[in-house]
């Protein structure tokens, strides 16, 4: 496909996605005073010396429906609570635990007013890589190598993120892990975006469009729709 082809092409799409935020922002104007109000009656318990006693599952997904329900008043006391999950995982010396309870450090980090701090996140999204690998959870080892893709993607490192993805692709494969293949697809075509390298973003989108037709899954197919061109 020619160069000013591309161009075109891209011109459309991006009409096209500025067309779909318009709604989208219309939408969120409407609903988002209803869903803040609810998010404002959510409180956070600490967790406190059950800490000690619950199972580490419990804990691990106890502080993950926190850490997304944060509200800039208890982020303080999450940090603290996943920092003591994450000298508890060590204790076990099970690299899922220990993988798992980074990767909560790393999403509090991308959600707190208080740090939004990409050196940390991509610090424990990194540690959380490393644990995985000394696991047999594959489908958990192509995720992280996503998202620590996605960390130096957002860092502006983009040769190596695209190395990140290219061994999380390719660990996805060897495992037939499909919808991890789609999301490494729909990031690599988001790079090359941000590269200005159409072709290579065209044929990624073009291949996360058709697996979704293909599998008629059609609600990551919209979104895949939205964000990707």
């Amino acid at each position: 496909m020619k160069t000013h082809n591309l161009n075109f092409f891209y011109e459309v799409c991006l009409y096209i996605r500025t067309t779909l935020q318009t709604v989208l922002l219309v939408f969120l104007s409407l609903f988002l005073p209803l869903v803040s109000k609810a998010q404002a009656t959510t409180t956070y318990t600490p967790l406190g010396k059950s800490l000690q006693t619950l199972p580490l599952d419990t804990v691990l997904v106890k502080l993950d429906d926190a850490s997304q329900a944060m509200n800039g008043t208890n982020d303080a006391q999450i940090k603290q609570e996943l920092m003591t999950t994450l000298a508890l995982a060590k204790a076990t010396n099970k690299p899922l635990y220990i993988a798992k309870a980074n990767q909560l450090l790393a999403s509090w980090h991308y959600r707190s007013v208080s740090s939004e701090n990409k050196d940390s996140i991509y610090h424990y999204d990194n540690q959380a890589l490393m644990f995985f690998l000394k696991t047999n959870e594959k489908e958990l080892t192509a995720r992280a190598y996503r998202t620590l893709g996605m960390d130096l993607d957002d860092m502006q490192k983009y040769a190596e993120a695209e190395v990140q993805y290219f061994k999380g692709l390719k660990l996805a494969q060897s495992i037939g892990f499909q919808s991890g293949i789609n999301a490494i697809h729909s990031v690599l075509s988001i790079l090359y975006l941000n590269t200005k390298d159409y072709e290579s973003a065209l044929k990624y989108s073009k291949m996360v469009v058709e697996a979704y037709e293909k599998d008629k899954n059609y609600h990551p197919l919209i979104r895949a729709l939205i964000t990707q061109n």
